[in-house]
């Protein structure tokens, strides 16, 4: 069963901002995800089990193979065509599950940091396999030991959903105004040939009236 749990509650900070002259990446910081909390999904991660699922990924993060996407994919791996950035480090404070991340600059990450860069807050997002125990009583879900945490995807607050019509319209209005470039362009070309054109015949008109009048 693939589970996916946004962390609403805490949003990632900017630590280092982009560098073009270096190509340097954004590096984003912040809470991943908290243990023996029942989230807004009614899941809650046993310490033990996110503490063990955090020391298995430390090799991938140590060799940079760990890799999320942006927004949740209905997948249980990670595609490196659709990557958005990479954990660099991950570890616990108590209960508690904090990691850093590069913003790369595929086209997703480039995506990343344009809503970083436009104000845009970015979530994080878990995403692994594993079954729940439910409490009939309560509805509250309990992940079993059979978890396994794939990656920490960036997903956007659903409240600045907004910043993507404006760049839409920005697209448009881009277009808009390189069409009428373009038929303010035309429409010269042909005035100064309609131009020519009329000189020229004024030009054989005048050089008739010379022969007739010699």
């Amino acid at each position: 069963m693939l589970l996916t749990d946004v962390q609403s509650v805490s949003f990632l900070q900017v630590i280092e901002e982009a560098s073009l002259k270096n190509n340097h990446c954004p590096k984003v910081r912040g809470l991943f995800q908290r243990a023996d909390e029942a989230n807004q999904n009614k899941r809650v991660y046993p310490r033990t089990i996110l503490e063990n699922q955090v020391k298995k990924l430390q090799p991938l993060i140590k060799e940079r193979r760990l890799c999320g996407e942006l927004d949740h994919p209905q997948n249980d791996t990670v595609k490196l065509t659709n990557a958005s950035h990479l954990v660099t480090k991950l570890w616990m404070e108590g209960a508690e599950v904090f990691g850093e991340a590069e913003i790369l600059n595929t086209p997703n990450g480039k995506v990343a940091q344009a809503l970083i860069t436009d104000g845009v807050k970015i979530g994080i997002s878990s995403r692994g396999l594993g079954t729940l125990s439910e409490d009939h009583m309560t509805g509250q879900k309990t992940v079993n030991e059979d978890y396994n945490l794939v990656t920490f995807d960036l997903v956007a607050d659903p409240s600045t959903r907004g910043a993507y019509p404006s760049i839409s319209e920005s697209r448009i209005l881009e277009e808009s105004k390189y069409e009428r470039t373009l038929k303010e362009a035309v429409e010269e070309r042909v005035f100064i040939t309609m131009l020519k054109n009329k000189l020229n015949e004024g030009k054989q008109r005048e050089e008739v009236l010379n022969r007739l009048q010699a």
